[in-house]
């Protein structure tokens, strides 16, 4: 192992995702010599990864978005073939990781083995801004066999399979300068002087200070250099020529794992079997590929991210729940660069003053529909925009909900989707116990943005008075959202002389008169202030942001945006400790109250009785409101670590993600559209008496095994 002293280092492959086996055998052999060296993945087909075959504690996965626009990368995959999209984004990997801390950055293809430490590499990062290795440092002969150095010269004089940075001004005015030719110049084009990101190496060590040339014969042997590198081994090692130069990493360029035996497809000068150190080495290469499931691999199909667009409907200026959710999305999705076409859908109780998007269309021009619209009015929605908006597309539909079973009465609804989103796993699980499409739980984004600095005084609260704060909305049905539990707890916690005070905002409350009386009856001439009325946006934040404490003692949540807004904020939250809540909160990061799980006596709303709901504990939400006023300090931990956590896993980027990857396993309309339809054809086919007496027919008489291959072939036909 090196006895080079710390720094803090990293080393990044950059993979399609079919070679990942190459991409953990690199990792492997790294670990085996530098176990303090991280190593990073970056995959540029993610979806259909096998993330659980990777170990997360020791390959560190990288998202394209985290490195450059998505317009960009996506640009750049609809320009590429994978191999110049591979090497494009290399300088834009090298500069994130500079960017998270890391001092020097070693970048090596994934068919790179590595044998012994890199102390040379790790000193001349040291001492360099930049390390590289050259393709040659002995002449090829002129014997017409291939590599000659007419092919190097149209490949470049320095092999980038390699590359080494550390963090310096010169590096990332290097990186800048490659980075901005990558864009659209990483072609494999010998014929304008371009050879993928290689070529213009041949300019660095003339433009940039400190270019290090690592002219040492056992860094990046290969089938290029192998001529006038004789491999030997001694005593278990590998070594280069008569002066036995240790063999620190070997290049498997061009290599074949169905061809063990053979070098490189890109050559024809060295014959391995008249090498038998370097045959045993190619196929000992082979059984590490093997044992890290290269046989598995390597078949998973190169899937560059090329949308074309979405359509996105719902309550795109209502200022609610679901239409909140409707604008993060497209947020994340034009992160992503994808194309979008807006569609308002107005019919809602709700105020519709939500300026944040504009623009709005009256058509669908792109084959997906994301259609922010909850189950309930799904089919005025239909009624509204006509069933000629979802024919022919791929229909997506977007719903929350907020108890563990989904209702009978809206099962219907699902014969207009092909796939449902849902805002938390709680919803995620209610909603596909209820249908057999596929249902992906898409965390909603959780930004809030402030124009000014809001203080208590703005709301006439006075200064030196804690404020416990809930928002609610009477729409979302009284009884569900049980602000009269947080009175309770509150006038429990606290005696009336106290500096403390609990604030209820409210909207929509001329909509329940009954259980706005019911609830100023228990409020009462206690320390609780009722705040009626919309506020604009900014207000609505600038409230959570001044209060010091928010609390909700809601029976069920499919998500819980102002427990998530709050804890964005910082503010330390008081919660049930139960449903789509959970998802974001533990007892690491807010306040739980405990509850039990009780029927529901009578139908509230679409909340029919029978259903289950939680019955949070009094007691113990009073407990926890006089907790985090006697612990500030406590308190104030917890809400640093829950905007920490908000703001790392429900940003406009981590959701951007999720959504990406979701989108890739969308099928195309068409091809769904044809299998729906044959399907019901066999279902009319099938359904004839005749024909099922035929079928019993030949089942008694055919052997399973053919009848088992009769099925295969109808399910791939798209028959079955």
């Amino acid at each position: 192992m090196s006895g080079i002293t710390s720094v803090r280092r990293a080393v990044v492959t950059i993979i399609a995702k079919n070679y990942l086996a190459l991409a953990k055998t690199l990792a492997n052999s790294l670990r085996q010599f530098h176990p303090d060296i991280d190593f990073h993945l970056l995959v540029i087909d993610r979806p259909g990864f096998p993330l659980g075959d990777i170990d997360p504690t020791s390959i560190f996965l990288i998202d394209p978005l985290s490195i450059m626009d998505g317009t960009q990368f996506n640009s750049m995959a609809e320009l590429y073939d994978v191999t110049e999209l591979s090497t494009s984004v290399k300088p834009f990997a090298l500069r994130h990781l500079l960017d998270i801390g890391y001092e020097q950055v070693i970048y090596f293809d994934p068919d790179i083995l590595i044998i012994q430490p890199l102390d040379e590499i790790l000193a001349a990062l040291n001492e360099g801004n930049i390390v590289l290795t050259p393709h040659l440092l002995d002449p090829i002969p002129m014997d017409g066999r291939l590599p000659d150095e007419p092919f190097i010269l149209k490949a470049g004089a320095y092999n980038l399979g390699f590359i080494g940075v550390n963090a310096s001004a010169e590096t990332r005015r290097f990186l800048d300068w490659w980075s901005e030719r990558l864009v659209t110049l990483c072609r494999i084009a010998p014929h304008q002087g371009l050879f993928v990101d290689q070529k213009w190496i041949d300019l660095v060590p003339s433009l940039f200070e400190r270019v290090i040339v690592l002219k040492h014969r056992g860094y990046n042997v290969a089938y290029w250099n192998i001529h006038s590198r004789k491999l030997i081994e001694e005593d278990g090692r590998y070594y280069v020529g008569e002066k036995r130069t240790p063999l620190i990493f070997y290049h498997f360029s061009g290599y074949r794992v169905d061809e063990p035996d053979s070098l490189s497809k890109h050559q024809n000068r060295v014959d391995p079997k008249a090498e038998p150190i370097l045959g045993r080495l190619l196929r000992h290469y082979a059984e590490l590929l093997e044992v890290n499931g290269h046989s598995r691999y390597k078949a998973l199909p190169y899937t560059p991210w090329v949308p074309s667009g979405v359509n996105v409907a719902g309550y795109l200026r209502a200022e609610l729940g679901i239409g909140e959710a409707a604008r993060g999305y497209v947020a994340s999705l034009k992160q992503l660069g994808i194309d979008i076409a807006l569609l308002d859908f107005a019919q809602t109780l709700s105020r519709t003053r939500d300026t944040s998007l504009s623009g709005f269309a009256t058509d669908n021009p792109h084959p997906v529909n994301l259609t922010c619209v909850n189950a309930d009015q799904v089919e005025t929605f239909i009624s509204h925009v006509g069933k000629k908006y979802i024919d022919n597309k791929v229909n997506i539909g977007v719903w929350w909900w907020e108890l563990p079973q989904f209702p009978e009465m809206w099962k219907n609804r699902f014969r207009y989707f092909d796939q449902i989103w849902v805002g938390s796993e709680f919803a995620r699980a209610a909603v596909q116990g209820a249908t057999t499409l596929p249902v992906a739980r898409i965390p909603p984004v959780v930004e809030v943005k402030l124009e000014r600095c809001y203080t208590k005084a703005d709301f006439g609260l006075e200064p030196d008075e804690y404020i416990f704060l809930f928002v609610f909305d009477f729409l979302s049905v009284f009884e569900r959202k049980n602000p009269l539990a947080i009175v309770q707890a509150f006038k429990r916690a606290f005696h009336p002389d106290e500096p403390v005070r609990l604030v209820l905002k409210c909207i929509n409350e001329s909509h329940d008169p009954k259980h706005l009386r019911r609830l100023e009856e228990e409020i009462g001439d206690s320390h609780v202030s009722l705040m009626k009325g919309y506020l604009s946006k900014d207000e609505k934040n600038g409230l959570i942001a001044a209060a010091d404490c928010y609390v909700s003692l809601h029976r069920s949540e499919g998500f819980g945006y102002t427990m998530a807004e709050a804890m964005y904020l910082g503010k330390p939250v008081i919660a049930t400790g139960w449903s789509g809540n959970t998802d974001f909160m533990s007892e690491t990061n807010s306040y739980l109250v405990n509850y039990k799980l009780v029927k529901i006596d009578s139908d509230y709303g679409p909340y029919q009785r029978g259903q289950t709901w939680a019955d949070p504990n009094i007691g113990h939400a009073a407990s926890l409101m006089r907790r985090v006023v006697d612990m500030p300090a406590e308190a104030e931990l917890k809400g640093k670590q829950a905007a920490s956590d908000i703001r790392a896993k429900q940003s406009v980027t981590a959701v951007a993600a999720i959504i990406r990857d979701r989108l890739y396993d969308l099928p195309p309309a068409a091809r769904r559209r044809l299998k729906n339809r044959r399907r019901k054809l066999m279902v009319r086919v099938l359904s004839s008496s005749r024909v099922r007496r035929l079928l019993a027919a030949i089942n008694r008489r055919v052997p399973s095994r053919l009848g088992m291959a009769v099925k295969n072939f109808l399910v791939k036909a798209g028959w079955y």
